[in-house]
């Protein structure tokens, strides 16, 4: 309820002052942004944010059908080949985003909001990065929710629309946001993207794997015993039976 409020007073102030101040545009344009996610969850994809929710799991869980080094490898080897595979993504389509917006306001936009992105402190942006990917993973539990794409979407748009309006830092979003930005001809060196993408990433895990992934296990997961038993089921159970 806390980010709605958030939110509301972003659009409320806008409104209370006058329509031509920075924070209307910013909503605007945040309804815009969970075009991506939504793509994200409706054909299954894979999204490093998201993974950091999903591979923290069972080390929250203490599900014993794992050991905890062979949870620790597939949660490094998930982190690791997400973060690859969005990047190079992220990147392919920033060199193309850039070509098309040489000369016009977009590409403006991209060199400001690159700017505006590397000028915080560490701190500012780990903080910034907690908050974003709590919202992301909010969405993506919500979507968990929904049977149909169409419900899928309704379930993600609120979230991230949210965050995207109040300027908090996803990494994989700074993937794409940062080099365009560059690009565009924004003064930012290597080094400033790498200053905002370390605490952005390190923000964000702990926003999945800590304060969404952990609480909300704490706050309705079953209890051990029966995940112990789930498993014993799971591992009495005939492997020629696992194929119906």
């Amino acid at each position: 309820l806390a980010w709605g409020g958030a939110a509301y007073c972003l659009l409320g102030g806008a409104l209370t002052e006058q329509l031509v101040v920075a924070s209307l545009p910013k909503v605007l344009a945040a309804l815009v942004f969970p075009v991506g996610l939504t793509a994200i969850v409706v054909t299954g994809t894979d999204l490093l944010t998201s993974n950091m929710l999903y591979a923290s799991l069972p080390l929250i869980s203490r599900d014993p059908r794992r050991s905890f080094p062979e949870k620790i490898q597939n949660l490094a080897r998930l982190w690791t080949v997400s973060s690859v595979g969005n990047l190079a993504g992220s990147l392919i389509v920033a060199y193309g985003s850039a070509l098309l917006f040489a000369g016009t306001p977009a590409g403006a936009f991209a060199a400001m909001l690159a700017a505006k992105k590397v000028a915080g402190t560490s701190a500012a942006i780990f903080a910034k990065a907690v908050a974003a990917n709590t919202l992301v993973n909010l969405a993506i539990l919500q979507a968990a929710t929904a049977s149909t794409s169409p419900g899928k979407a309704a379930m993600v748009w609120p979230p991230i629309a949210t965050f995207v309006a109040l300027g908090l830092e996803h990494s994989v979003a700074n993937f794409y946001l940062l080099p365009l930005g560059m690009w565009c001809g924004a003064d930012i060196a290597l080094a400033d993207i790498a200053h905002n993408l370390g605490p952005a990433l390190a923000g964000n895990a702990v926003g999945a794997a800590l304060v969404v992934g952990a609480c909300h296990w704490q706050a309705a997961a079953p209890p051990l015993a029966v995940i112990e038993e789930e498993a014993r089921l799971d591992k009495d159970t005939p492997a020629s039976s696992s194929g119906k």
